[in-house]
C-alpha cells in the first residue's frame, strides 16, 4: 500500500499544472538556472500542496479495500486525509466518486493565474506571483471543501476509460468550479499552460529539454529521488513521547536512568547533539524548543518518557568526553548542514547523522559517496540505508525508510554509478552494532521521520 500512496504522489505531481511548474522549478535549478530562487520556488509549492496530495494518495490506496481500513486503524494520522477525500465524493460509491474527488483534486492543481503566470515565463516568477488563496492547492481545497457543489455524475467512466473520455468530465468540473469563483484551468489551458513550460525549458535549459522529448511528464531517475523526499514515517500513532528532564545536578544519583542497552554493544549511553526546533518536533519537552540557532547536547534514554539530561554546551565533544562507559552520538542532517563554522569536532570519534532532509546531491556534489542497505528487523517493514562520504569523514549518514522509499533511493543511488556511488558493504561491517543502538533509539524514542526537514535560515 505505500508504494501505490508514492505511486499516487507521483501520478498527481507529473499530470498536474501546479505539480510540474513545481518539478521543473527544482530541475532548472539543478540546471543551474536561478538556482536559489528556484529551489526556493520549488520548496513552496511542494509545501502548499500538501494536503491535495495527502488526500489524493490516501484515498486512492485506501479504497474501499478492507487492508485499507486496517491500515487507516494503524495509522489515524491519514484517516482525516482519507474522510476528507470521501467527502469530495458527494456521497456516491466509491466506484463514482473517486471520479469526482479525483477531478476536483487536479482542479485544486489547476489555478488558472498559472498560465498567465507561465507566459510571462521563469524570469521573473517569484513566490509573491503564487501566494494567493484562489492560486495555492491547500487554499482551494479549502475553499473547495466550503462550497455547496452541484451532484457531479461521472455516468459512463470506468476505470477503462480513455484520457479523452476522463477530460471531458474534468472540464465540466472545472465550468462548475469557475461558476462558483473558483479560477480554474480547463483541459486547454493545462495543454496550454504545458506548452508555455516547455518553451521555457528550451529556452533556460535545452539539455534537460532533451532529457524529456520521450515523456513530457516524467524523467525516471532524476523523479524517484523528489518522491522520496516526499515520505515520512510515523513512528508512534500516540503523539511524541514525553519528556522526563534530569537535571545536570543530579546525574550522579540519576546515571542509571539514563543508560541505554543493546545486546551486542552493552551499556551504553546515547548523547544527542540536534537544533532545538528539530528535536522539539520529536519529543513532547515540557517548555517548547524552538531555536534554529540553538543546539541541544544532551544524554537520552527510552522509557515510558524519554529520560532525558540536557548540558550547558552548544557541542557534544565534552560531553562523550566525560563518559567511560561506550557512547554513540547522534544528530541529524538538518542540524549539521545549520551547524556554525566554528563547530568543533574536537571529542567526536564518530557521529551518527539521520538523515531529516535531502542531502544524497549535497554529499556527492562533494565527492564519492560508499553505501549499504538492510533490513530494520521489527514488526514494521522498515530499511535501513547507510552512507559515508569521503568529504565528511566521521560522520555515518543514516536514512530509515520504507519500501517504496527504497526502491526509490537504490534505484537512484544505482543510477550514479560505481565512480559516485559504489555498494561498499564492507566499509560499515564494524559499525553493525553502534549502527543498530542508534536506530533503535530513534525507533524507540523519536515520533517522525522524514525528508522535509530545513537547513536554519
Amino acid at each position: 500500500m505505500v508504494s501505490v500512496h508514492e505511486r499516487l504522489h507521483h501520478e498527481l505531481q507529473h499530470t498536474t499544472s501546479w505539480g510540474l511548474l513545481t518539478r521543473f522549478a527544482k530541475d532548472l535549478a539543478e540546471h543551474g538556472v536561478a538556482p536559489d530562487r528556484l529551489l526556493r520556488l520549488f520548496r513552496f509549492g511542494r509545501d502548499r500542496a500538501r494536503q491535495v496530495h495527502e488526500v489524493y494518495a490516501t484515498t486512492l490506496s485506501v479504497k474501499d479495500d478492507p487492508h485499507g481500513q486496517e491500515f487507516l486503524h494503524e495509522a489515524p494520522s491519514y484517516r482525516d486525509h482519507y474522510e476528507r477525500g470521501r467527502a469530495l465524493m458527494g456521497g456516491l460509491d466509491f466506484d463514482a466518486g473517486r471520479f469526482v474527488m479525483d477531478a476536483l483534486l487536479r482542479c485544486c492543481m489547476a489555478p488558472a493565474a498559472l498560465l498567465p503566470i507561465m507566459r510571462n515565463g521563469f524570469d521573473t516568477l517569484r513566490i509573491a506571483d503564487l501566494a494567493g488563496d484562489d492560486v495555492l492547492p491547500d487554499q482551494r481545497l479549502e475553499r473547495l471543501s466550503a462550497m455547496r457543489l452541484p451532484p457531479m455524475s461521472p455516468d459512463g467512466l470506468t476505470s477503462t476509460s480513455s484520457p479523452a473520455e476522463l477530460d471531458v468530465f474534468y472540464d465540466s468540473v472545472a465550468r462548475e468550479l469557475n461558476g462558483l469563483g473558483l479560477p480554474t484551468l480547463d483541459t486547454a489551458g493545462r495543454r496550454e499552460f504545458l506548452g508555455h513550460l516547455l518553451d521555457e525549458i528550451e529556452r533556460l535549459a535545452p539539455s534537460l529539454r532533451q532529457r524529456i522529448e520521450i515523456d513530457e511528464v516524467r524523467e525516471p531517475v532524476p523523479d524517484d529521488m523528489e518522491e522520496h523526499e516526499r515520505e515520512v514515517l510515523l513512528l508512534r500513532d500516540g503523539g511524541a513521547l514525553p519528556v522526563e528532564v534530569v537535571p545536570v545536578a543530579d546525574l550522579a544519583e540519576r546515571a542509571a536512568d539514563l543508560v541505554s542497552h543493546h545486546p551486542a554493544l552493552g551499556a551504553h549511553v546515547v548523547v544527542l547533539w540536534v537544533r532545538a526546533d528539530l528535536l522539539d518536533r520529536q519529543l513532547s519537552w515540557p517548555g517548547a524548543l524552538t531555536g534554529k540557532n540553538e543546539f541541544v547536547v544532551a544524554v537520552a534514554a527510552a522509557g515510558p518518557a524519554a529520560r532525558v539530561c540536557r548540558f550547558p554546551v552548544a557541542e557534544p565533544g565534552p560531553v562523550l568526553s566525560a563518559f567511560t562507559m561506550p557512547t554513540v552520538c547522534l544528530s541529524t542532517a538538518a542540524t549539521l548542514m545549520s551547524a556554525p563554522a566554528e563547530a568543533s569536532p574536537a571529542g567526536i570519534t564518530r557521529l551518527y547523522a539521520l538523515v531529516d532532509r535531502p542531502v544524497l546531491p549535497f554529499l556527492l556534489r562533494e565527492g564519492p559517496v560508499a553505501w549499504n542497505v538492510g533490513r530494520i528487523s521489527g514488526p514494521r517493514r522498515l530499511h535501513l540505508i547507510v552512507y559515508g562520504a569521503s568529504a565528511f569523514p566521521g560522520v555515518v549518514w543514516f536514512q530509515i525508510t520504507g519500501d517504496a522509499g527504497r526502491a526509490y533511493l537504490l534505484r537512484w543511488l544505482q543510477s550514479r554509478g560505481e565512480d559516485e556511488a559504489p555498494r561498499r558493504p564492507a566499509e560499515f561491517k564494524g559499525l553493525h552494532d553502534e549502527l543498530d543502538a542508534v536506530v533503535k533509539h530513534v525507533l524507540s524514542t523519536w515520533y517522525v521521520v522524514g525528508q522535509h526537514e530545513e537547513k536554519a535560515s
